[in-house]
């Protein structure tokens, strides 16, 4: 697993991307780039809709250097083990990185993300993501979305399909703003999504699984498990295809969740643990560990 971000400079405004591996392959992938200087390249995949990051108030953007792309720089907070280092553990690593998002179109907002591996085995083992993010307006909310190689995603909560209405207008209005090329963006480019589905807000647990059938003899599967204590609304959506998946997924839309948060996820996070498999899943349950009130 990596996590990602710069400046400018042949990057994309993406704030802390994350990139997942499983099975050989990159599974939870980022958008890559579509052809320079078309509609999708810019108000798409250069900016932060096209990757496995979090969105604060519906406007994160990007401003100054390099076309109109610059941000703040990710910053690296810790790192186990460090690179040359020899590991503390042979079974536990992790990153954790910060950012700001000082030119969001809102009201700027805090970011900072920890990736753990956990390796359980020889062949198994779970990513644990805990992504922070706070906004100092009394209208916040935050959007972290999860791109993943395959046919479809099905989300559950307690083994019952989460029922979804029709959401078409749910990530429209970034496409009301007037792009220009290299300059203005429509940020933060979501309204490429298709097939909006949204569920009704609630702190259950959820489990979302994605599946790609087309990567070898038998499907292989990509589980997030969310566990219990932080109220969000769940998306469904399918988005442009990512130029980074593996064949033939980087000609086919990917299927995506985001998960949306109103008010600060600093104190309590967002937390997905992600398990790749294919035969069967080992994770048996996920909990939100709490001090008064406080994720620790």
């Amino acid at each position: 697993g990596t996590l990602s971000g710069a400046g400018y400079v042949h990057s994309h405004a993406s704030g802390i991307d994350m990139e997942l591996y499983g099975q050989g392959h990159v599974l939870g992938t980022e958008g890559g780039r579509a052809q320079y200087g078309t509609a999708i390249h810019e108000n798409y995949y250069k900016i932060f809709a096209a990757h496995n990051s979090v969105i604060s108030n519906g406007a994160s953007g990007s401003k100054g250097p390099w076309v109109g792309l610059g941000i703040e720089t990710v910053t690296a907070l810790a790192i186990e083990p460090k690179p040359t280092e020899e590991a503390a553990s042979p079974n536990h690593s992790f990153a954790t990185a910060e950012w700001f998002d000082k030119h969001n179109l809102v009201k700027e907002a805090n970011h900072q993300r920890t990736l753990a591996l956990i390796k359980l085995s020889e062949s198994h083992g779970y990513y644990l993501d805990i992504f922070r993010a706070k906004s100092d307006t009394a209208s916040q909310f935050h959007d972290y979305m999860y791109h993943n190689a395959g046919e479809k995603v099905e989300i559950s909560s307690r083994g019952t399909l989460l029922p979804m209405s029709d959401d078409g207008q749910r990530y429209s209005a970034s496409g009301e703003i007037v792009w220009e090329r290299q300059d203005v963006y429509q940020y933060p480019g979501w309204h490429y999504f298709e097939e909006v589905k949204s569920s009704k807000a609630s702190d259950k647990s959820i489990e979302a699984v994605f599946v790609a059938n087309q990567l070898g003899d038998q499907p292989i599967y990509m589980r997030a498990l969310i566990p219990a204590g932080l109220e969000t609304e769940i998306t469904q959506v399918m988005a442009p295809k990512s130029f980074c998946a593996p064949q033939p997924y980087d000609t086919l839309q990917i299927p995506t969740f985001i998960l949306r948060h109103k008010g600060e996820t600093w104190k309590n996070p967002f937390t997905v643990v992600y398990e790749s498999y294919d035969d069967e899943p080992v994770v048996q349950s996920v909990e939100r560990l709490m001090d008064n009130g406080i994720f620790k």
